[in-house]
């Protein structure tokens, strides 16, 4: 007679399996144009079976976007763990770990992106994920502080400035998805580079006794 209840971990096998079936479709799709439907047929999950797992998108989305944050904030510890000689190192250190994230965990970057900045940001919605993405945002505020401190950064709102420079990057970061300028090359590595001496050059003071 065959085994109907799963155990533990067939469950958790299951719903990861579902989780890693959603998160390319609502990477590529977007959130609003994903259904439950096309999860099922992607995961081989009955439809059924899906609702014993997740009651609704929203419910998948957010343990999406939730894990996305996880990845993210382990990739920003690393960076910040290794030595850095200055304060600009350091923010160079934590964009191009930004960047490693984007290349490394494409459609997980996508889920932030579109929760965070997309037309319907859903992770403004739930206080949790908001909240989880402050504590990432004052993360990354501490080398700016430290940099207005020091008077190498221009004085400043140092969490609006956080927040206006990772929207500008970005911009940098989804040039491989504009189709208008792939006739430009594919040497994104280097625009990722230019990016970050642009962000570097609008923010710090410079120093004059060197240009001299």
């Amino acid at each position: 007679m065959a085994r109907l209840c799963l155990t533990e971990a067939e469950k958790e096998q299951k719903k990861r399996h579902i989780m890693d079936s959603s998160v390319e479709l609502m990477a590529t799709q977007g959130y609003e144009h994903t259904t439950m439907q096309q999860i099922s047929k992607k995961s081989g999950v009955a439809i059924g079976t899906l609702y014993l797992y997740f009651n609704n998108k929203l419910e998948i989305y957010t343990a999406l976007f939730e894990e996305a944050l996880d990845l993210l904030e382990s990739t920003l510890n690393v960076a910040s763990s290794i030595p850095a000689t200055d304060t600009k190192a350091r923010i160079c250190l934590l964009l191009q770990s930004y960047i490693h994230f984007y290349q490394h965990h494409n459609h997980q970057y996508r889920i932030l992106f579109s929760g965070f900045f997309g037309k319907n940001a859903k992770a403004n919605e739930n206080v949790y994920l908001k909240n989880r993405i402050i504590k990432i945002l004052k993360q990354l505020e501490k080398p700016i502080i430290k940099g207005v401190e020091e008077g190498i950064i221009k004085p400043c709102d140092t969490f609006e400035l956080v927040i206006s420079l990772w929207a500008m990057f970005d911009g940098v970061l989804m040039l491989p998805q504009k189709t208008n300028i792939t006739s430009l090359g594919d040497q994104f590595q280097n625009y990722y580079t230019y990016g970050i001496e642009i962000i570097l050059n609008g923010i710090l003071i410079k120093d004059e006794s060197k240009q001299k």
